[in-house]
């Protein structure tokens, strides 16, 4: 009898016991899979999934939240693009419609045979001027007193006044882009000789400069006389100015903001313009 009520309790404990298993087995697994998705990755495992993820955050940022910074003083819009390369584009203008196009204005004088001339050529550009690498010959100017070279091999640049051969050479060597003008300021000095302008004509001027060590375009806000424009450049600390080319139609021009919204500084655009300084 003692043995037959043993066997009874030992097959009630063993079905008790298959009864309770399956249970603490379900609660396991819920306790592991607490906090995770069916079919994501467990969090904190450096999977394709999660590079992926942190790959299009760090795409979605702003690289370059400053491409554009303008600053309004002494009468002046000063314009620093914060380009990757700079060109002397020739015979047609970039599109305000491309989007790699930072900033675009007129840069060397045209001379008055485009006027008449049914289709564009570089002996329509004053002095000789390199763009992409390649020289090429334009018709003497004897207001071109000074230049301004951009070398991209090696991404600097520079003014010269006077003499400037040697930085078409070097721009060419460097595949980048030149071209004369009328040097305004040099080494923080007005050097100025009463050419393209008189000292009282009136106009928004605009100068190709270096302030405080960087690439400008510096606009006239509103109409002054050429000799204030000067004493503006000097007062706002310009070390060089290069004249570029203005007056109405040849000052078309157009920048893009820090947005990529496109913002036309002068809208009125004629057919006879030649070349003009492009910031990517």
């Amino acid at each position: 009898m003692k043995t037959k009520r043993n066997i009874a309790i030992f097959s009630m404990l063993v079905l008790v016991l298959l009864a309770v298993i399956p249970v603490i087995n379900n609660g396991l697994q819920r306790h592991n899979t607490k906090g995770m998705t069916p079919g994501k990755a467990t969090p904190g495992k450096a999977t394709a999934a999660n590079r992926t993820a942190t790959a299009i955050d760090s795409s979605a940022q702003p690289a370059e939240r400053d491409r554009m910074k303008i600053i309004k003083k002494s009468g002046l819009t000063i314009y620093f693009p914060k380009y990757k390369r700079i060109d002397l584009v020739c015979g047609t203008m970039p599109s305000p419609q491309d989007t790699n196009v930072l900033m675009c204005c007129e840069a060397a004088f045209t001379g008055r045979e485009r006027l008449s001339a049914p289709a564009f050529s570089h002996s329509h550009i004053a002095g000789n001027h390199v763009a992409a690498g390649v020289m090429y010959r334009g018709y003497a100017c004897r207001a071109n007193t000074g230049c301004f070279a951009w070398y991209k091999d090696s991404g600097t640049w520079q003014f010269a006044h006077k003499s400037y051969k040697a930085c078409l050479e070097k721009a060419v060597r460097q595949h980048g882009m030149a071209f004369g003008q009328t040097m305004i300021i040099f080494n923080g000095r007005d050097v100025h000789d009463g050419r393209p302008c008189r000292d009282e004509s009136v106009n928004r001027y605009r100068a190709l400069c270096e302030l405080d060590g960087h690439l400008c375009i510096v606009d006239a806000t509103d109409n002054m006389a050429y000799k204030d424009f000067i004493s503006a450049l000097l007062q706002a600390g310009v070390a060089h100015a290069l004249y570029l080319d203005m007056g109405s139609g040849w000052n078309y021009s157009f920048y893009r903001d820090n947005g990529g919204e496109l913002h036309f500084i002068h809208d009125t655009q004629i057919p006879f313009t030649t070349n003009w300084i492009t910031f990517y």
